[in-house]
């Protein structure tokens, strides 16, 4: 049985939510350390994304593939805090750059595992050779797409960044 007067705060809009806290080091360090219920920034660039924090993947000229996905989850929790009016607005090239370095470093990743389960495969030498240069094609492709998917996160997305575009808080009885 619902309490009279029980109300329920939510948002929309969110394709991810993380099941563990995730922390990593940023070139960012606002002049105090930041703490809300999702998310933690030191002054020595310590960005803490808690447990349950949602966000809603890549965004813009890409599509989300695994090595997109830790360089979107980093950059809109760096851009919810400009939005919240946490963290200054002067970091927001910063936090372009920082979300370009991790998807060059996923992608690194990501090609080398998947060069690991080839070698651990039964796959004959040619077949192992063929994987593996399809794999470097890809790493390569996705430089490329990367410098695309930063020089527009540059020009376009001011905007999701401002505290203008603040989520709307909805309710349900």
């Amino acid at each position: 049985m619902l309490r009279a007067g029980s109300i329920l705060h939510y948002t929309k809009g969110y394709k991810y939510q993380s099941e563990k806290d995730f922390v990593i080091w940023v070139h960012i360090y606002p002049l105090e350390d930041i703490v809300t219920d999702h998310l933690e920034l030191t002054k020595e660039g310590r960005l803490l994304l808690k447990k349950g924090y949602a966000w809603d993947g890549p965004s813009g000229p890409t599509k989300d593939t695994e090595e997109t996905i830790l360089g979107s989850f980093v950059h809109d929790g760096l851009y919810q805090l400009m939005r919240m009016g946490l963290l200054s607005q002067n970091w927001r090239e910063q936090a372009d750059k920082e979300a370009y370095r991790i998807w060059l470093e996923s992608n690194k990743n990501v090609c080398s595992e998947a060069n690991k389960k080839v070698d651990a495969s039964n796959e004959i030498w040619l077949a192992k050779k063929i994987i593996k240069e399809s794999n470097r094609a890809r790493m390569n492709v996705n430089k490329v797409r990367f410098l695309v998917w930063y020089k527009a996160l540059r020009i376009a997305a001011a905007g999701a960044a401002s505290p203008k575009n603040k989520k709307e808080v909805f309710t349900a009885f």
